[in-house]
């Protein structure tokens, strides 16, 4: 994925994220520490320091973003937490990156997408 975001990077684009991004990641952070036991709490603070030192282009989910979400969400069935990726894309006329294969699917009817 990194070299993804290098060779984005250094053809000039921006790459953006919707602000629950990083909700997200700390959530998944958090599970992986206190439910799973897979890393600590040092590895915790350290992968949302350097989430934070990504070059990241936050995009606030306004009222008129979360609407298109909804949309999305009720004529795709995907959920409202993948589709914001999708509105963010849309609105920004940019390609949407993920692994979620469902999203990709759902999002290629919006917007260029890739699985990665």
């Amino acid at each position: 994925m990194y070299n993804i975001m290098r060779d984005t990077l250094d053809r000039g684009a921006k790459l953006l994220t919707a602000d629950l991004a990083y909700v997200e990641v700390a959530n998944a952070l958090w599970r992986a520490c206190t439910l799973r036991g897979l890393i600590d709490e040092e590895t915790v603070f350290k992968s949302l320091d350097n989430l934070y030192g990504l070059p990241l282009e936050s995009i606030r989910q306004e009222g008129g973003l979360m609407r298109r979400a909804a949309e999305i969400s009720l004529e795709s069935g995907l959920s409202v937490y993948d589709s914001i990726y999708v509105a963010v894309a849309e609105r920004e006329r940019a390609t949407i990156f993920t692994l979620d294969e469902k999203q990709c699917r759902v999002a290629e009817k919006y917007v260029h997408a890739h699985m990665i």
